[in-house]
């Protein structure tokens, strides 16, 4: 592990972050992980239980420089009920029709670099997701929407 921040201390390799930025959210993310009682397992479950209110108690999302869409992305990976909202679904459901639809949400926007933003795609997502019967039914999760997007 030392090795890897020794060389991002000798050059940014690009990185959006600075080097101290980035070793500090690496850092802060250790601490979280590193908390008594903590266990993936346990974060998941929390996660999933918690996913229609956007995980507010998400212990990640306290550290500064992670958002809803690093945490998002994380969580894509270990659950198919979030989905890193990206410009290629801001395209695709714009491009179809989706969002001139309406899904009955008075807040639409495109601008999910702004929380608003993110969380409106977040809930159209999880809209399409219940339309197609998921998760009573053998429908479509979010996860899966977004793939197909």
């Amino acid at each position: 592990m030392r090795g890897i921040f020794d060389a991002l201390k000798k050059e940014n390799h690009g990185y959006r972050w600075g080097t101290k930025a980035g070793t500090d959210v690496v850092m802060d993310a250790k601490r979280v992980v590193m908390e008594p009682g903590f266990t993936w397992e346990r974060y998941v479950h929390q996660a999933e239980e918690q996913y229609e209110d956007d995980f507010p108690e998400d212990k990640f999302r306290r550290i500064k420089g992670v958002g809803y869409k690093t945490r998002d992305l994380a969580l894509s990976a270990l659950s198919d009920r979030f989905v890193a909202i990206d410009l290629h679904v801001v395209r695709v459901t714009s491009r179809i029709g989706l969002l001139l639809y309406g899904y009955g949400d008075d807040r639409i926007t495109t601008a999910v670099s702004l929380p608003s933003g993110y969380l409106f795609f977040d809930r159209l997502i999880l809209k399409m997701a219940r339309r197609t019967g998921w998760p009573d039914a053998a429908g479509y999760s979010p996860g899966e929407i977004d793939r197909m997007l």
